[in-house]
């Protein structure tokens, strides 16, 4: 071996020093290692789930606008048209969401949320051919809303209860927050872009591209191994599973306290959002272009929020922090409610997004952790349907608007909301305990 050789492998052999610092820095958390925002997307089955999710609610969310300027422009409706198609979709969730819970409770969820995703690409795809051939009518549309509801009332059961077969406990709080995030990534982007090609492609061009937004989800989940149904002592009739989900709710003081705590903005504060309008017409002046700015400020909060919100690792308090977000929510509106700035608007709106969407996250991921497996389906419908009550809060809301002026209606709402939120944690002290 020449001189050059040996001096060559010499060089190329680290000293044990070197060696333990080379092992040091490798072994050493990158920048990317300590981000824990997409914990639970490294998970793949959880990832199908959540792709499969993007594709459904972008699908949603192009519908509302495909359907609206559907009924409004090519049928000529009118505002009680438009009203009665949005509330058909409503209606079903208070009707139906329980028998949901049960579904999803009694049979496997993968194969709910695949049979789901599918009728309700069928539900769009037979809205195209109708429109394609020039014969769809009013009465089509609110049938065909009223088959979503339905469909919507089997899934969301199915498709939260699942998240929580798919990921470990200690990371349900970031798959919650993600999921979330994901939706609040539609509600930006996906009417901007279904407004957009409605020009381009027609409106019947944007429920084609609806069809393929929910295959891919139905397809997505199919990515997903099989499994069976959660294995129970006995099988009752449908009834008497429905019974005992709420009887369980009714037995649990956490449970049975979570849910009053998702009730209770959905009734006294998230009606804001039907204010929005004379806010931006009476109190700042800003048009129509101003009410769309100040409903994107709420969707940047809510988005930044839930992503703030998944990169928490570890965390502990969960229902303290629940808490503070449902404050936050409060005082955000508070904020508003008194502002005759845009710019200060649009910074309480943000904090809004934050609050309201933080919390949501967490409650139900304290729902599903809180909540014996063979009964997640049947708690989570209980909680869809606090979504079909939410119009109740709408209607006093909008009547105290008249009476009173938007600013304090809305100061009010706001105040129900922080006063019965502090009422309920003193009435249920263990959920400051939650983790």
């Amino acid at each position: 071996m020449s001189k050059q050789t040996g001096l060559q492998d010499y060089a190329a052999t680290p000293s044990p020093e070197a060696s333990g610092a080379e092992r040091a820095r490798r072994t050493r958390p990158g920048f990317w290692a300590k981000i824990h925002t997409f914990d639970s997307l490294k998970e793949r089955n959880y990832r199908w789930l959540w792709l499969g999710m993007l594709g459904s609610f972008a699908g949603m969310q192009m519908q509302m606008v495909a359907r609206g300027w559907l009924v409004v422009d090519r049928l000529d409706g009118s505002a009680l048209d438009l009203g009665i198609v949005t509330s058909s979709t409503g209606a079903p969730l208070l009707l139906f969401s329980l028998f949901g819970g049960v579904i999803s409770d009694r049979f496997s969820k993968r194969n709910v949320l695949i049979v789901t995703q599918s009728c309700t690409g069928l539900v769009a795809l037979f809205v195209a051919i109708l429109i394609v051939t020039d014969v769809v009518q009013i009465w089509h549309i609110i049938l065909s809303s009223v088959l979503s509801g339905t469909i919507f009332a089997f899934n969301m059961p199915g498709r939260q209860g699942l998240i929580s077969e798919l990921v470990s406990r200690d990371n349900l709080t970031n798959a919650v927050a993600l999921n979330s995030a994901g939706m609040n990534l539609n509600r930006i982007v996906a009417p901007g872009l279904a407004g957009v090609l409605v020009g381009v492609v027609g409106i019947e061009g944007v429920y084609f591209l609806m069809v393929g937004c929910y295959a891919f989800a139905a397809l997505s989940v199919m990515m997903i191994p099989a499994t069976g149904p959660i294995p129970r002592r006995e099988r009752g009739s449908m009834i008497e599973d429905l019974k005992a989900g709420l009887s369980y709710v009714r037995s649990s003081p956490v449970i049975s306290s979570l849910l009053i705590l998702a009730f209770a903005p959905l009734i006294f504060a998230q009606p804001y959002q039907a204010l929005l309008p004379l806010f931006a017409k009476d109190v700042l002046d800003v048009g129509s272009g101003g009410f769309g700015v100040l409903i994107g400020a709420v969707g940047v909060g809510a988005l930044l929020g839930t992503l703030g919100l998944a990169s928490l690792s570890n965390l502990r308090r969960r229902g303290v922090l629940m808490v503070a977000l449902l404050m936050t929510f409060g005082m955000g509106l508070v904020l508003f409610a008194q502002s005759t700035s845009l710019y200060l608007s649009l910074g309480a709106l943000f904090i809004v997004g934050v609050g309201s969407m933080g919390y949501s996250a967490l409650n139900q991921t304290l729902l599903l952790t809180n909540t014996t497996p063979e009964m997640r389906g049947r708690v989570t419908s209980i909680y869809l349907m606090s979504f079909g009550l939410m119009p109740l809060g709408v209607l006093p809301m909008g009547a105290a608007a008249d009476a009173i002026s938007p600013s304090a209606a809305l100061t009010m709402g706001a105040a129900l909301l922080m006063v019965s939120t502090l009422a309920v944690m003193a009435w249920r002290p263990q959920l400051r305990q939650l983790r």
